[in-house]
C-alpha cells in the first residue's frame, strides 16, 4: 500500500512537471518572431487593423537574432501598411 501511494505521488509528480513544460514550450513559440508574423498579416489582411499589425511588424523586425529574410519582410509590410494608412504616418514613422 505504502509502495503503490509513493508510486501514485512520483507519477502525479511526473505529469504534472510535463504539463508545465507543454505550456511553456507552447507559449514560447505563440510569442516566436514567425508566430507574431502570422498574426500581424492576419491582422493586416483579414482583420483590416493596421495600427495592430505595425505594432506587431514591428516586433518581429526589433526581435534580437531574428532571420534577416523575415525582419526584411515584417519592414517591408510596415512601409506598405503606413502608405496604407496615408502620407502623414509614415513621415511620423520616420522620425
Amino acid at each position: 500500500m505504502i509502495a503503490t501511494n509513493c508510486t501514485f505521488k512520483m507519477l502525479s509528480a511526473l505529469v504534472l512537471a510535463m504539463l508545465v513544460h507543454v505550456t511553456m514550450t507552447t507559449a514560447q513559440r505563440n510569442n516566436s518572431p514567425e508566430a507574431l508574423m502570422q498574426r500581424a498579416v492576419q491582422k493586416e489582411m483579414v482583420d483590416g487593423d493596421l495600427k495592430a499589425a505595425l505594432d506587431l511588424y514591428k516586433r518581429v523586425a526589433d526581435t534580437r537574432g531574428v532571420a534577416p529574410a523575415l525582419a526584411a519582410d515584417a519592414l517591408i509590410r510596415m512601409g506598405r501598411a503606413y502608405e496604407s494608412l496615408g502620407n502623414g504616418e509614415a513621415q511620423k514613422a520616420s522620425l
